[in-house]
């Protein structure tokens, strides 16, 4: 008897250990095919639209919709030791990472599409396949993937080989384990979007659903916004998971989103509260540029004659970053002021391509202002890496005091790109510095640069004006384009 016992325990925990199934996760109304959408959706990693156990092999071949992104979470057992190789197709972007152990901590890309592939199509990219990784027999590792569908078809599939050159096998459902469980859910599910908090001079505001059906995916919905709390505004398009609303006073509003398809109707509510500004100048920063500026970093663009007093060009920027791609061998100049929605302690990031530097005072001196992060090399857009220069320690800021900032930027050749994040003690997400937390600089050093355009996809400037003294009757001019 005991036994009996004992072999059906053992059975139980065999089960458990090779359960057929995997968590998927997704979210939808984001634009765009590349993974840092998802990543960058302010509902990821935490507030999936969807959450489920999939009971069955590593791949998802169905056309299930469109404009979402999709996390995928299993526990992979090895089944006798050796190496492998982890391949993916998928249509848009994929990302697969795996990890050494179970802890999601310790999980490192092997393996990516930056495009799209066909069902079953392994080898379309080079990247779609990992290099040779040793496994032991028994060891448990977390694997995760990433999918961001635009439009069109959408699939994906995870496979091994032992071999580089073998035909790719869909990784079992007998070699998966969920990583939590979760309750069930099936029919219409409805989003309305995470409550928000504004201030003036900002205004303009998205309400941004999503809806999804478990079994039809995003297809045949119809939407609908409604009004129901604050002063009466209107929507600049309230048939769509996505409108915008100009809320122009202080004050409590609140919106409806209700979802149908053919007899099914779900509903959710959102609301944004508005506060007045955080000063009478809040809205935006001055930036400056100076072209031709040479090879190298931050120092190269300050040892310019020109610099700092003399740029090529300026704009009014509304968030604490600069353009994508404009051009090479340039510089550029933000100044301003921060201004903290509320007292406390705030981390800064800071992301570009080529060269960056960020400083920072507690309070409207410029002489108080002290560098707090920097970047030495170019990174990818979006992503924040390298060494831990790019962040800064935490700083104690008071509601609406001005703390005087300059951000310079420095680029060479190829793509070009810089911004500047924050995050506040105690959330476990980081945002561009957006307007509202920008003030300019009333009495700047700095005047008369010309206007740098953001509507036109080129740009020509002429160069600073000259003065000339006699006998000196010449000088060269110099454009930029």
């Amino acid at each position: 008897m005991h036994n009996i016992k004992f072999l059906f325990i053992l059975l139980v925990l065999h089960a458990k250990l090779y359960a057929s199934n995997w968590n998927l996760e997704r979210w939808t109304n984001i634009e765009g095919v590349k993974i840092s959408a998802l990543e960058a959706s302010p509902d990821y990693p935490n507030n999936p639209l969807i959450s489920q156990e999939i009971e069955g092999d590593l791949h998802w071949d169905t056309n299930w919709g469109s404009r979402y992104g999709t996390r995928v979470r299993t526990i992979v057992t090895v089944p006798e030791s050796g190496e492998y190789y982890f391949w993916v197709y998928g249509d848009d972007h994929v990302d697969l990472s795996l990890s050494p152990d179970s802890n999601p901590e310790n999980a490192e890309t092997v393996a990516y599409i930056n495009g799209w592939t066909n069902v079953g199509q392994w080898s379309r990219y080079d990247s779609q396949r990992s290099d040779a990784i040793f496994l032991e027999q028994g060891q448990q590792c977390y694997l995760e993937l990433l999918q961001k569908e635009h439009g069109g078809g959408d699939h994906f599939g995870v496979g091994w080989t032992r071999t580089p050159d073998e035909e790719p096998v869909i990784i079992a459902a007998d070699f998966l384990s969920s990583v939590e469980e979760v309750e069930s859910v099936s029919g219409l599910i409805v989003e309305a979007g995470s409550d928000q908090e504004v201030f003036l001079p900002r205004s303009l505001v998205s309400l941004t659903g999503q809806a999804i059906h478990t079994e039809s995916g995003t297809r045949n919905l119809s939407y609908i916004w409604e009004q129901i709390a604050g002063a009466s505004v209107e929507l600049s398009d309230s048939y769509a998971l996505k409108a915008d609303v100009l809320l122009e006073e202080p004050g409590e509003y609140g919106f409806r989103l209700t979802v149908t398809k053919g007899t099914e109707v779900q509903e959710d509510e959102v609301y944004i509260v508005v506060n007045p500004a955080l000063s009478e100048t809040a809205g935006s920063a001055m930036q400056y540029y100076w072209f031709d500026a040479g090879r190298g970093d931050v120092s190269a663009l300050q040892a310019l004659y020109a610099y700092p007093k003399s740029p090529d060009a300026q704009r009014v920027c509304t968030s604490l970053e600069g353009p994508t791609n404009l051009t090479n061998l340039y510089g550029s100049l933000t100044e301003g002021y921060v201004l903290a929605p509320e007292t406390g302690r705030y981390k800064f990031y800071l992301n570009a391509d080529d060269f960056a530097q960020f400083a920072l005072s507690t309070n409207e001196s410029k002489d108080a202002m002290q560098t707090i992060c920097r970047v030495d090399q170019a990174q990818a857009e979006g992503v924040l890496m390298g060494d831990e220069a790019y962040v800064s320690d935490w700083i104690e800021l008071q509601k609406g005091v001005p703390a005087r900032f300059e951000l310079l930027f420095k680029e060479d050749w190829g793509a070009d790109f810089h911004r500047v994040y924050w995050q506040k003690e105690g959330s476990d997400s980081f945002d561009v510095i957006q307007g509202e937390f920008l003030s300019p600089i009333q009495d700047s050093e700095i005047q008369g640069a010309t206007e740098l355009p953001d509507d036109q996809p080129y740009h020509v400037l002429a160069g600073p004006d000259q003065t000339l003294y006699l006998p000196n009757q010449s000088t060269t001019l110099q454009g930029y384009f």
